[in-house]
C-alpha cells in the first residue's frame, strides 16, 4: 500500500474505534435510557391506552430521518418519544382489553438488552452450544406441557404466524402434498379459525387449495365435529385429498377451546396432519382449573404457542412444536453451505435451530423467555393466568346482568363476546359500534369489536398482567355511563 493509503486507513480506524463505546460513555446512555424506561412505566396508567395524536406519516418521517452527523441521546430519545411512543396503541397500558395484549415484561427486555450485547449467533449449535441448548430446553418445557413426548422438535419464532408457516411447510412435505395435488388438497377450519392459516397457505403457493369451513356447534363457537366426519368421508368420495385440519385452543375471536381430542380421532382415520393453533391460549394449560381442556392435545401433529401472549413477553415471541421432530428436521434442513464446511457433523444430540425453521441467521430469542420464568418462578405465571381467566367470568356476570346486554357463549379463557341488543339489527349495529367509539375516545379503556354469525360484538380480552379488577370495573363504568345517551339517541 501507499503511504495515502496507509494515512487513509489509520483515519478510518479511529472513526471505526468511535463505535466501541467506552465503559463511562455505555453508563451515560444507558443511565439516559433507563430514565425514560423509569417515566414511562410511572405515567402509563395516565397515558391514553390509544391515541391518534401526531399520527401524521410525512410528519414522523421527517422527525425520525437520519444525518450523516450523529447526535445526542436525550435528543434522539426526545425524537422517539415524541414521534413513535405518543400514537397508536399503548399494548403495555392495563386497559388495553382489545385484541390480544402483550405486556412485555421488564426482566425479558434486560434478556433481550444482554443477548443483543453479547450478540450469539443462535442459528447453529456449534457456533453457541449453551444459547441453542437453552432454546431447545425451553422447547422441551413446553412440549411436556402440552404432553408431547420425547422425539419432539420445535423453533422459537418470531410469533404465531411464521410458526404456523413452518408447520404447514412440513405438513405438506410430510404427507406429502406434491404441486400436482394443490387444487384437490383439502384444509379443514371453522369461520373463528385465524387467518394466519390462509397466509401461511398462500406464501407457501398453496392459495388454490380447498379450504372447508365447518359449521360450528351451537353457541360454543367450536367445530363441530360430526359435520368434519361427513364432510372429509364427501370430499374423499370426490377425489379430493383431505390434507390439514385445524384446531384452536383458544381462538383470537371468542376464546373458544375446539374438541382436539375428537378431532384427533377423525385426523388419525383419515391421515390428516392435526395442526393446532394454541398462540393465545396455550399456556393456560399452566392453570390447574382447566387442564381438562387440552386433552387431546398430545395426540396433534403440530402446535404453535405464543409466549408474547401468555407468558406476557414482548412482541416477536412465539414457539412452534412438531410431535414427530424428524419430520420439522426433513422438512427444513439443507446441506451446509461452503463458508460452515468447518463445522463438525454429527458432533451433538441437539438440533439447530436453522434445520428447523426457514430461518438461517436468527435473533436469540431464549433469554427473553427464560430470564423472567427464572426470576419469577413458574407458579407466579400460573396465578397470573388465573387472575385473568376470573376476570373475564367477572366480566362476564356483570355485564350479563346489564338490562338489553348480550354475552355468549360464556367466556371459556380470558375473551368475552358481547353486544347491546336494540331489538333491531340495523339499530343494534348502530348502537355498538358508537359504544365503542365512545368507549375508545375516552382513552382509559381500548376494547375491540368482532363479527360473530353476521352480529357485530363488542369484546374484551384480559391477558395484560397488568390489568386487574379495577380496570375491569372502569370498564364496565364506562359502558353504564354511556347507556342513557344512546339509549335515548337510538329510541330503544
Amino acid at each position: 500500500m501507499n503511504p495515502e493509503q496507509l494515512s487513509r486507513l489509520e483515519y478510518l480506524e479511529q472513526q471505526a474505534r468511535l463505535l466501541d463505546i467506552k465503559q463511562d460513555d455505555r453508563k451515560q446512555l444507558t443511565d439516559t435510557v433507563n430514565k425514560d424506561v423509569d417515566e414511562f412505566y410511572s405515567k402509563l396508567e395516565e397515558i391514553p391506552a390509544f391515541s391518534t395524536e401526531g399520527t401524521n406519516t410525512s410528519t414522523i418521517i421527517t422527525n425520525l430521518a437520519l444525518s450523516e452527523e450523529g447526535c445526542k441521546i436525550e435528543d434522539v430519545l426526545e425524537t422517539y418519544r415524541e414521534s413513535a411512543l405518543k400514537s397508536g396503541l399503548q399494548p403495555a397500558h392495563p386497559g388495553y382489553l382489545a385484541y390480544v395484549p402483550a405486556g412485555g415484561l421488564f426482566p425479558a427486555a434486560l434478556g433481550d438488552y444482554f443477548t443483543a450485547v453479547t450478540n450469539k449467533f443462535a442459528g447453529v449449535f456449534d457456533m453457541a452450544p449453551g444459547v441453542v441448548c437453552l432454546e431447545n430446553m425451553l422447547i422441551s418445557w413446553v412440549a411436556n406441557l402440552i404432553g408431547y413426548s420425547s422425539g419432539h422438535a420445535g423453533n422459537l419464532t418470531s410469533g404465531g404466524t411464521s410458526g404456523t408457516l413452518i408447520a404447514m411447510a412440513t405438513a405438506r412435505d410430510s404427507m406429502p402434498i406434491k404441486p400436482r395435488d394443490y387444487e384437490r388438497a383439502v384444509v379443514y377450519v371453522t369461520e373463528v379459525t385465524h387467518n394466519c392459516i390462509a397466509k401461511s397457505m398462500a406464501v407457501l403457493g398453496m392459495r388454490d387449495s380447498i379450504t372447508r369451513q365447518i359449521p360450528m356447534k351451537g353457541i360454543s363457537t367450536t367445530m363441530d365435529v360430526q359435520q368434519l366426519q361427513l364432510q372429509i368421508n364427501k370430499d374423499k368420495k370426490d377425489g379430493l385429498l383431505p390434507f390439514l385440519l385445524v384446531g384452536s385452543l383458544g381462538t383470537g375471536i371468542t376464546g373458544s377451546v375446539d374438541p382436539i381430542g375428537e378431532m384427533a380421532d377423525v385426523a388419525k382415520e383419515h391421515n390428516v396432519w392435526l395442526h393446532v393453533d394454541a398462540a393465545y391460549g396455550g399456556f393456560f394449560v399452566l392453570v390447574d382449573e382447566i387442564k381438562c381442556l387440552y386433552k387431546g392435545t398430545e395426540r396433534s401433529d403440530s402446535i404453535v404457542i405464543d409466549p408474547h401472549k401468555g407468558l406476557f413477553l414482548p412482541y416477536g415471541s412465539g414457539i412452534l412444536l412438531v410431535r414427530d421432530g424428524h419430520k420439522l428436521f426433513e422438512a427444513n434442513s439443507l446441506t451446509k453451505v461452503d463458508i460452515l464446511q468447518d463445522l463438525k457433523e454429527d458432533s451433538h444430540m441437539e438440533y439447530s435451530p436453522c434445520d428447523l425453521s426457514f430461518e438461517l441467521t436468527k435473533h436469540s430469542r431464549g433469554l427473553r423467555m427464560w430470564l423472567p420464568l427464572k426470576l419469577f418462578g413458574v407458579r407466579l405465571f400460573a396465578s397470573a393466568l388465573e387472575e385473568k381467566l376470573l376476570l373475564a367470568k367477572y366480566f362476564y356476570h356483570k355485564i350479563s346482568a346489564m338490562e338489553g346486554f348480550v354475552a355468549v357463549p360464556a367466556p371459556v379463557l380470558s375473551i368475552v363476546v358481547f353486544y347491546y341488543d336494540a331489538k333491531d339489527k340495523e339499530k343494534t349495529d348502530q348502537f355498538n359500534r358508537e359504544l365503542l367509539k365512545r368507549i375508545v375516545d375516552d382513552g382509559r379503556i381500548f376494547i375491540s369489536s368482532v363479527t360473530v354469525r353476521g352480529i357485530y360484538h363488542l369484546r374484551i380480552c384480559v391477558l395484560n398482567f397488568r390489568t386487574h379488577r379495577k380496570h375491569i370495573d372502569l370498564c364496565l363504568e364506562k359502558i353504564e355511563e354511556n347507556m342513557t345517551f344512546l339509549k335515548n339517541k337510538f329510541n330503544c
